[in-house]
């Protein structure tokens, strides 16, 4: 009989007593199972042990005594169990629109520049422990300012209408020490948001395109 080899009820095995898979030490045969396999009796690094088929042992099936399994299952959870919510989906849309020349929405996130910061792209329990919970259905993720990318202090959740408010074309701008959108300056000084926003556009301050009757900039004609 060759080295390495026992026969026992007529069958040629390999002996894989002291041999190591995954995290199970063969200890000794244990018998066969119904279709005349071999059957080894292995103990695991937790200190458990278990009755393993040659072939599940071979083919690395069997890797431990099943203290692995319950291991990697308790880390997933571990980690933030919230695969299934908005608030994933929201984190993952962000990372993919920011990132992937292929989303659709590509040109107007990361094909302009929008960034997120190194610490959400890299891990959602960073990105939901500072966000926290959606407040409901109806709140998506919104940046404060538009012009800055996804990253602590410019993130929170908003509703539609809000996120509407907040859009590039809806502009937030400064003058006396407080901040509004440009819509809501309109209304507040009574001028049209569409002849503010020329005013913007051709150059004028804040101050001069919000004010009532502003002095027209040098070489830039009348005002609108």
């Amino acid at each position: 009989m060759a080295s390495g080899q026992s026969k026992r009820g007529g069958w040629n095995r390999q002996d894989l007593t002291g041999q190591c898979f995954g995290r199970l030490t063969v200890l000794s045969y244990a018998g066969s199972g119904p279709c005349g396999k071999a059957i080894w009796l292995c103990r695991c690094t937790c200190g458990a042990e278990r009755r393993v088929p040659t072939t599940h042992l071979r083919r690395g099936n069997t890797k431990s005594c099943g203290c692995l399994r319950d291991e990697k299952t308790s880390l997933r959870a571990t980690r933030h169990g919230r695969r299934r919510t908005p608030e994933y989906r929201a984190w993952q849309n962000m990372k993919d629109r920011c990132t992937n020349p292929h989303n659709k929405e590509y040109a107007n996130y990361g094909g302009r520049g929008i960034t997120v910061c190194p610490e959400w792209l890299a891990s959602f329990k960073a990105f939901f422990a500072c966000l926290g919970s959606s407040p409901s259905r109806r709140h998506t993720l919104g940046r404060i300012d538009n012009e800055r990318g996804y990253e602590p202090g410019n993130v929170r959740w908003e509703t539609w209408m809000e996120q509407g408010r907040n859009s590039r074309r809806n502009r937030r701008l400064t003058w006396g020490g407080e901040t509004l959108h440009l819509e809501e300056w309109g209304r507040r000084v009574g001028i049209d948001a569409r002849c503010i926003r020329k005013r913007l556009k051709r150059g004028w301050s804040v101050e001069d395109a919000l004010g009532v009757t502003p002095p027209t900039p040098p070489g830039r004609g009348a005002r609108p």
